[in-house]
């Protein structure tokens, strides 16, 4: 058998995301996502603005094709391993609990978000961008 690195990451993907997000998972405390939802809501909002507005830039100053500029932006809003990840790090930075639960409470806060509202954005991006047909 032809093993290849693609294969065997393939093969082991899928358990070490649910391990990955099942650990985040357990460090979201469901007040601390309620009462730092507006803070979430807030920062994916802004999050979307700046990815709309830098796509639509960077479409600009390349002189892609209209659509590019217009529904990129709204696919790129998926986000969630690096995200989660990097606050782990960060997390290991701040010594003070009060920032540290705060930082994670906002971060998966928005990921919750995200992920709820970037599978129907992406759809969407790619549907008005004529890239696919499907009417389901």
């Amino acid at each position: 058998d032809n093993v290849t690195l693609s294969n065997a990451i393939d093969s082991i993907e899928e358990p070490v995301f649910g391990i990955f997000f099942v650990l985040a998972g357990a460090h979201l405390l469901l007040n601390s996502f309620i009462s730092l939802g507006l803070l979430a809501l807030a920062m994916t909002v802004f999050r979307f603005i700046g990815k709309y507005a830098g796509c639509w830039l960077g479409a600009r100053a390349s002189r892609a094709e209209p659509n590019v500029g217009k529904y990129l932006g709204m696919a790129m809003m998926p986000q969630a391993g690096v995200a989660i990840a990097l606050v782990f790090e960060a997390n290991k930075i701040f010594q003070n609990v009060y920032w540290q639960n705060l930082l994670m409470g906002v971060v998966l806060s928005a990921t919750v978000i995200n992920e709820i509202l970037s599978p129907f954005l992406v759809k969407v991006a790619l549907q008005r961008s004529k890239e696919i047909s499907i009417s389901a």
